[in-house]
């Protein structure tokens, strides 16, 4: 148990590392730039938003600014997310890991800018979704049995 907690708070020590994310971070307002998200890129006032953070197999990373619609998609932890984008509006940097997702309904960070209505649609969109990607998966699996 104390080797438990020993590498738990070595863990805490541990500073989080931050890159350096091309974009205009010192401008007014920023756009949507989510490819899985399908609003027109709407445009996100300065410091606020979500920072969605993805690391690729070959250990590379990649980040976007997206609107709330786009991170409601994904999943993402919204707190954290919010977070990181007000962190990139005020340095320009990024952490080095991937954006936490979230299971269930979450309250916005701040005001939200979609109704409830709206929310409900987009969990319903993710629940069609995910069922369009399973049948796809075991309907080629179903192929191949052939």
């Amino acid at each position: 148990m104390k080797k438990f907690i020993k590498s738990l708070l070595e863990k805490k020590k541990k500073p989080l590392q931050y890159w350096h994310l091309r974009g205009i971070h010192t401008a007014s307002y920023g756009v949507c730039s989510d490819n899985y998200c399908p609003c027109p890129q709407v445009t996100i006032p300065r410091g606020e938003g979500y920072i969605y953070i993805v690391k690729y197999e070959d250990g590379r990373f990649s980040a976007n600014l997206t609107c709330e619609i786009g991170a409601r998609k994904r999943n993402l932890n919204l707190k954290i997310a919010h977070n990181d984008a007000k962190y990139w509006w005020e340095t320009g940097l990024v952490p080095f890991r991937e954006t936490p997702t979230y299971k269930g309904f979450q309250e916005a960070p701040y005001i939200s800018s979609i109704s409830v209505k709206e929310q409900e649609n987009i969990r319903k969109e993710q629940k069609e979704e995910t069922l369009r990607r399973l049948d796809a998966i075991i309907g080629n699996k179903g192929d191949e049995n052939d």
